[in-house]
């Protein structure tokens, strides 16, 4: 994805290649294993989250269990976060002032100049509210400062 979002033309084609490397389906390959159901009382619980830290506890019980029997513990991929790829995301959302025409469009619509359903209102409401987060989002993810709300 890097570097792709500055070639395309539209936001709109910027957006749905950007939706696309998130909505990818894996397929099934195996079935499921059934959990392992284990009750703990409230002190054993709460030595456990001492000892886990961070980690989420069925995690770290997992993982104690399989280290302690000479089990390898095979470690999920986790995702890369390319913050370049996001600042070229931010950056498009900044260039198309879609947050700014949604507004626009949604004022209209408050103050009666422009005739909508009151669920074209509400999805209006609701896409200026989406457009806001995802920018905050990505401000926070690029550990920028929000100073400026859309």
């Amino acid at each position: 994805m890097s570097g792709s979002l500055h070639s395309t033309g539209s936001i709109g084609a910027e957006f749905k290649l950007a939706a696309s490397y998130t909505s990818k389906k894996r397929p099934d390959r195996r079935k499921r294993v059934p959990p392992v159901s284990i009750r703990f009382n409230e002190d054993e619980r709460k030595l456990l989250r001492e000892h886990a830290g961070k980690e989420p506890l069925s995690t770290y019980v997992r993982n104690f269990v399989v280290k302690a029997h000479g089990g390898k513990v095979k470690r999920k991929k986790t995702a890369t976060v390319d913050f370049q790829d996001m600042a070229l995301v931010l950056s498009a959302l900044g260039r198309s002032e879609l947050s700014h025409l949604l507004r626009d469009a949604l004022s209209a619509s408050e103050t009666g100049s422009l005739q909508v359903e009151p669920e074209t209102e509400a999805a209006l409401r609701q896409a200026c509210e989406d457009i806001a987060d995802m920018r905050g989002d990505l401000i926070k993810a690029l550990g920028l400062r929000n100073e400026v709300e859309p």
